[in-house]
């Protein structure tokens, strides 16, 4: 009964030895309260042993419900293995350590921000780093044997090697860096246009002096005059690239009736697809395509002392 029901209720008579409070001022536990039962003789009876009070209805999950409850969670929120075991502790620690346990996992992710770079700042690729990138990406240009001179293809090719050599910066752990990952991806895709249109300047060149194809491979390796690192040598398969680069771009002037422009690299990966598919990746017929391909450029622009090249180390 509420406290205006026990005000409004009377007392026992005072001359039987009881308290005048009414029943509903007595503990909860029925064996505490009053109840005239227990009046013998006008004597109370005596006190009997107080039993444990009743549990409240509002009780705590059983750890099983509680670890069962933390797995439908996970399940829910879709968490990685190694997230379900820490959460899965959790639902079983007292709450003091569950406090503990969750604060920890909130400073952990506060110093995993700190370590990354403020949104919106740039990184600069150091001065050192930028000659290896330079380097990587004049030698990646410069090859024999490469596939596209443009696209995502070559960049993720220059950056594999970066990463490979010893001493270039460009670590895994560089790499990570959201930041520092784009800068690198920019100076490499910027170099790679700067270069490319060194080499193309050199190709037009070699054509209007009607330079022969040994020549023609000096003038293109020799772009980027400031660049420091051993320069490759020509070789019969580097002649040939060459050759069909000449080859190409003559074709293509004569097709449009004007000098190739800013699609000129775009249209000689395409070429060069198209040539692999012709010979379905055969490497053989691949081979005696540009060695007749070499051929006519020496009748074009005159015999080339190809002897001296028959023993030079392929790439």
């Amino acid at each position: 009964m509420n406290g205006v029901e026990q005000d409004a209720s009377p007392g026992p008579p005072s001359s039987l030895g009881r308290s005048s409070r009414s029943p509903s001022s007595q503990d909860d536990d029925p064996d505490n309260s009053y109840s005239p039962l227990r009046q013998e003789g006008g004597s109370q009876s005596p006190p009997s042993t107080p039993t444990p009070a009743r549990q409240s209805t509002a009780s705590k999950r059983p750890a099983e419900d509680t670890l069962q409850f933390s797995q439908n969670i996970g399940k829910r929120l879709k968490l990685a293995a190694a997230s379900q075991v820490l959460l899965d502790d959790l639902s079983q620690m007292p709450p003091g350590q569950q406090v503990v346990g969750i604060a920890g996992l909130a400073l952990s992710i506060k110093e995993g921000i700190e370590k990354l770079t403020p949104l919106g700042a740039s990184f600069e690729i150091p001065e050192d780093m930028e000659r290896r990138v330079e380097k990587a990406v004049y030698l990646e240009l410069v090859s024999a044997a490469l596939a596209s001179y443009i696209g995502d293809s070559i960049v993720g090719s220059v950056t594999d090697k970066l990463m490979n050599a010893s001493g270039s910066g460009v670590t895994h752990e560089f790499m990570d860096d959201v930041s520092k990952a784009q800068a690198l991806d920019e100076k490499v895709r910027s170099l790679l246009t700067s270069i490319r249109n060194s080499l193309k300047t050199a190709l037009i060149a070699s054509i209007e002096e009607k330079i022969d194809i040994i020549q023609a491979c000096h003038k293109l390796l020799s772009v980027r005059p400031g660049l420091k690192c051993a320069r490759p040598k020509p070789t019969i398969q580097l002649c040939a690239r060459v050759a069909f680069l000449r080859n190409f771009y003559m074709d293509e002037k004569d097709r449009v009736g004007r000098p190739p422009g800013r699609d000129f690299w775009k249209s000689v990966d395409k070429k060069l697809q198209e040539t692999r598919t012709m010979y379905k990746e055969d490497k053989e017929k691949i081979s005696s395509f540009f060695a007749v391909t070499l051929e006519n450029d020496q009748a074009t622009f005159g015999k080339a002392a190809m002897d001296e090249l028959a023993t030079a180390k392929k790439t």
